[in-house]
């Protein structure tokens, strides 16, 4: 397991974490491991995002707005 992966799972690192050491480390990985773990990162970002609160920007919401 890279050390990417290993911190995505212990959550020692964020997506955005994660996404730019990706960038720096992209020339050391396996093509194929790279997409992958591409790929895993798109995913918690989009999970992260669909689930943000719009209004305190927080997971889960913190300030109890309710969309009318």
């Amino acid at each position: 397991m890279c050390i990417i992966c290993s911190g995505l799972e212990n959550n020692t690192l964020t997506p955005w974490e994660a996404a730019t050491n990706l960038i720096e480390m992209g020339n050391f990985i396996e093509q194929e491991h790279f997409e992958e773990l591409s790929e895993k990162i798109n995913d918690l970002l989009w999970s992260q995002r669909l689930n943000t609160c719009i209004f305190c920007n927080t997971e889960p919401c913190q300030c109890e707005q309710e969309v009318q």
